[in-house]
C-alpha cells in the first residue's frame, strides 16, 4: 500500500510548478518509484526540491536527497573524523588492544591492512590517506545503495548468488 504522505509529497511537486506537465501516469509513476522510501523523508526531499529548484525535481533527484537527508541523519562521520577516532583508538588501546570503531570505519581500516598494522605503521601521512580514500569509497557505496531501486537491488542479488554458485560448483 502507498502512503498518503508519498501521494502528497508528488501532489505538492505538481502544484509548485503549475507550468510544468504532469499527466496521471507521470504522477503514478512517480509514486510507484518512491514507494520504497521513508515517506517523511519523500515529503522533505520534494519540498527541499520545490525551494531550490527552478523546474520540477526528477524521481532521481528526489531519491538523492532522501539519500543525503539519511546520511545526514545517521550520523555517519566524514572520513577525516572517522580518521581521528581511529587515531584515539590508537592512542587508548595500542594494537594489542580491541578498539572501538563503527562498521565503516572498521571496514576501512582493515581494507588497509588491519588495525595491527595500521598500529605500527611508522608512515600515518600515507595510512590517512589509504583510510580516507577507502572510507570514501565504502560511504560512496552506501549512499549509491540508499538510491537505488529495489528492482534493480534484487537483481543484482540474484547475479551475485548465481555468481557465487558457479564459483562454488567449480571443481578444486
Amino acid at each position: 500500500m502507498v502512503s498518503k504522505k508519498i501521494v502528497d509529497a508528488v501532489h505538492a511537486l505538481v502544484l509548485a510548478f503549475p507550468r510544468a506537465e504532469f499527466p496521471a501516469a507521470s504522477q503514478e509513476l512517480y509514486i510507484q518509484m518512491l514507494s520504497d522510501l521513508a515517506p517523511d523523508l519523500v515529503m522533505l526531499a520534494v519540498q527541499d526540491c520545490i525551494g531550490r529548484q527552478k523546474f520540477p525535481a526528477t524521481i532521481a533527484e528526489i531519491r538523492a536527497a532522501v539519500a543525503a537527508f539519511h546520511a545526514e541523519s545517521s550520523g555517519r562521520l566524514d572520513a577525516y573524523s572517522a580518521w581521528e577516532q581511529v587515531k584515539a583508538q590508537i592512542r587508548r588501546v595500542g594494537y594489542v588492544g580491541t578498539p572501538e570503531l563503527d562498521d565503516m570505519t572498521g571496514e576501512a581500516v582493515r581494507a588497509i591492512g588491519g588495525w595491527r598494522e595500521v598500529c605500527l605503521s611508522e608512515n600515518s601521512v600515507a595510512d590517512r590517506a589509504r583510510f580516507v580514500a577507502a572510507y570514501d569509497t565504502f560511504l560512496a557505496r552506501e549512499r549509491n545503495r540508499a538510491v537505488t531501486l529495489p528492482g534493480v537491488k534484487q537483481l543484482i542479488e540474484r547475479m551475485t548468488a548465481k555468481r557465487l554458485e558457479a564459483t562454488n560448483d567449480r571443481p578444486d
